[in-house]
C-alpha cells in the first residue's frame, strides 16, 4: 500500500548503492520518490544528520495515510536518533511507515516504541542459529558474518566439485538461477551479486513478527 517514499541515507559507497536499489525497486513498483535526503557518519560522529532527518520529515508531509514511508538504511544508534528527530519533527508511525534493512534486526531497534509498525527485511534467522550453535559447539568461537560467507562459499564449491571433479565449478555452474542453500537461508546470483531470499518482518508491541516469508 505503499505509494509514496523519501529515502534518508548515509553519505558513502553504502549509501550509494542503496539509494540506487532502493531508487530502482521503488520505479518497478510504481513508488514516488519524494526526495532522498543524506547525512554523514564519521568516528561515531552524526554529521548534518538531525537537519537531513527533519529535511525529510518535512519532504514526507501530506499525500493519504498510510500510503507514505521513510526508508532509513542504517542501524544502532544512529538509526535511533534519526528515528528521534523524525519523531519529532511530525513524521512519527502515526502518520508514515519507517522501512528498514536487516541491519534493524537487533533487540534495541525491535524493542523501540517509536519504530513500531515498522518494516524490514531479515535472513532466514533459524539456520543462521543453528549454524551458530554447531560453530560454538565445535570450536568454542562466535560466528561472524564472515564465518557464515566463508562457509558458505566452501559449501558451495563442494557440491558443485563432484568427486573432486573442477571442471564443474564454472561461472554458469555459480550463476545457476535455483541458486544454494546457505547459512542465512537460499541464495543465488544476479549479476555478479549475491541476492539472498528475505523475509519482512514488522515491528510488533511484543516484538519482531513475519508478515511475509522469506522468498
Amino acid at each position: 500500500g505503499i505509494r509514496r517514499m523519501v529515502i534518508l541515507a548515509p553519505i558513502g559507497r553504502y549509501g550509494d548503492r542503496i539509494v540506487a536499489a532502493a531508487t530502482a525497486s521503488a520505479v518497478s513498483a510504481n513508488v514516488t520518490i519524494l526526495g532522498t535526503e543524506r547525512y554523514e557518519v564519521a568516528n561515531n560522529v552524526l554529521t548534518g544528520a538531525t537537519d537531513a532527518a527533519r529535511r525529510a520529515a518535512v519532504l514526507s508531509r501530506g499525500g493519504v495515510r498510510g500510503q507514505t514511508a521513510i526508508f532509513v538504511p542504517d542501524r544502532s544508534g544512529v538509526l535511533r536518533s534519526l528515528i528521534q528527530t523524525l519523531t519529532l519533527n511530525g513524521a512519527s508511525t502515526s502518520r508514515v511507515r519507517y522501512l528498514g534493512t536487516s541491519q534493524w534486526n537487533e533487540p534495541t531497534t525491535i524493542s523501540d516504541s517509536r519504530a513500531l509498525g515498522s518494516w524490514f527485511v531479515r535472513t532466514d534467522i533459524a539456520t543462521r542459529a543453528n549454524f551458530e550453535t554447531k560453530l560454538r559447539n565445535q570450536s568454542q568461537r562466535r560466528a561472524t558474518r564472515l564465518a557464515g560467507m566463508g562457509y558458505d562459499v566452501m559449501t558451495m564449491l563442494a557440491r558443485m566439485g563432484v568427486q573432486g571433479d573442477k571442471s564443474t565449478i564454472n561461472p554458469t555452474t555459480i550463476e545457476n538461477p535455483a541458486g544454494f542453500q546457505g547459512v542465512d537461508g537460499h541464495y543465488h546470483f544476479e549479476n555478479g551479486i549475491i541476492a539472498r531470499d528475505l523475509a519482512v518482518v514488522e515491528i510488533a508491541p511484543n516484538g519482531a513478527r513475519i508478515i511475509e516469508a522469506a522468498r
